[in-house]
């Protein structure tokens, strides 16, 4: 596998392009989206100073299979998109992402994810899994226009807030010969 880690990818209408610590204004904006934590099970930063210590604590590109991009439209911010849990050994890695709520349903996801997609698979990952929670139909479909499909679901997964349980499908593509549209 190349060693490259997160590098610009432009595509028809994004960019995506690594986080710096001028980012915080945008990202802290993004992540203020109520719509964005009905599936997310984590809580967003309550304040730009947390946003900044979130962003310092998790921008690592000196290592070459770390993977977390800002998405941009002209210019501007508008969700981010990251590759994570890396196996090197079986060449799999696991898809995260969000996008700012008035973005939604103008296939910038569907954009952005193909894009990382072809990047993963030109430097040389086999595998992307996707986790997706229970109800969230714009994920799943999501995952299907990027040419995923599920595979199971874990039971009971995720425990909310108000003591009930959700179910965790997990949604997976593997490139090869029947993967011709993801090559690079």
């Amino acid at each position: 596998m190349k060693e490259l880690g997160t590098q610009t990818i432009t595509t028809d209408r994004l960019v995506l392009r690594r986080f710096s610590l001028k980012d915080v204004n945008d990202y802290y904006e993004v992540i203020q989206d109520p719509q964005l934590y009905e599936y997310i099970s984590y809580n967003p930063c309550s304040s730009l100073e947390e946003t900044r210590e979130y962003l310092t604590e998790s921008i690592h590109y000196d290592d070459p299979y770390y993977f977390f991009w800002a998405i941009t439209l002209d210019g501007k911010i508008i969700g981010s998109i990251s590759a994570t849990n890396v196996n090197i050994f079986n060449r799999s890695i696991e898809l995260g992402y969000l996008l700012f709520s008035s973005y939604w349903h103008h296939g910038y996801m569907s954009e952005a994810g193909a894009a990382v997609f072809k990047y993963l698979q030109k430097i040389g990952f086999h595998k992307v899994v996707a986790f997706i929670q229970e109800g969230n139909t714009s994920s799943m479909k999501l995952c299907e226009r990027l040419g995923m499909h599920s595979d199971g679901c874990f039971e009971d997964e995720i425990l909310l807030k108000d003591g009930r349980y959700l179910d965790l499908y997990h949604y997976v593509i593997i490139f090869n010969e029947k993967n011709e549209e993801n090559k690079a």
